[in-house]
């Protein structure tokens, strides 16, 4: 009698998980068209698994601008995703934000992206982007 395999319903519960990076992926997406390209984010691992996890830095990058980018904030995560937490890289009074999920992350990170320092940041950089590019703001 052969013996069970317990790994025959990896797959399945795999494709279940969102990732944080898929999260990110989509929000890096979303200001590339709201920006008509002209920033693009991106979700880069900046911290291998470890003891604290996996670390993942939210960037946008503006090519018009000597490729200059800023890290908005970082995710980190354990090796089965979730819980996952937030960490700001700007605003003050803006603390670490724990996700038990990814639609709590989904959340955290459209809060924190539509917080005034972020959009701040995010509008300064567009302008710049666009007089590059001898565009008026």
């Amino acid at each position: 009698m052969a013996a069970p395999n317990p790994w025959l319903k990896l797959k399945d519960e795999a494709s279940k998980i969102r990732t944080p990076v898929l999260v990110l992926n989509t929000q890096a997406d979303m200001l590339h068209e709201a920006t008509d390209g002209l920033i693009r984010g991106s979700a880069e691992v900046a911290g291998g698994p470890g003891p604290v996890g996996t670390i993942v830095a939210f960037r946008v990058h503006v090519p018009t601008l000597n490729n200059y980018v800023v890290t908005l904030f970082r995710v980190r995560q354990p090796v089965t995703q979730y819980p996952a937490t937030l960490m700001p890289e700007w605003g003050e009074g803006t603390g670490p934000v724990t996700c038990e999920d990814d639609v709590q992350l989904e959340e955290a990170v459209v809060a924190y992206c539509g917080g005034a320092a972020v959009q701040e940041v995010v509008t300064g950089l567009l302008a710049q982007a666009r007089q590059a590019m001898g565009e008026a703001t």
